[in-house]
């Protein structure tokens, strides 16, 4: 997972396994470890690669505020 911090949002890159993928411009719940909705995230980008082996890379946008916290989506 990458994390990059622009003044108050915080973008992550994640892997994301699920069908249907997200869809850019779409809001996901935003989860802690514990799997507790702490936030929505911004889908920015999707990326999907055939050497991924169907693992899509999702570019989510967070507030900065749960970047400790703040470790994957939920399907909506």
């Amino acid at each position: 997972m990458t994390v990059q911090v622009i003044e108050d949002r915080a973008t992550f890159k994640i892997p994301y396994e699920f069908l249907p993928y997200p869809i850019v411009g779409d809001f996901y719940p935003g989860v802690d470890r514990s799997s507790k909705v702490i936030c929505d995230a911004l889908i920015t980008k999707v990326v999907i690669n055939k050497k991924q082996d169907k693992t899509a890379l999702v570019h989510v946008e967070i507030p900065a505020e749960y970047i400790h916290e703040f470790i994957t989506i939920r399907r909506p």
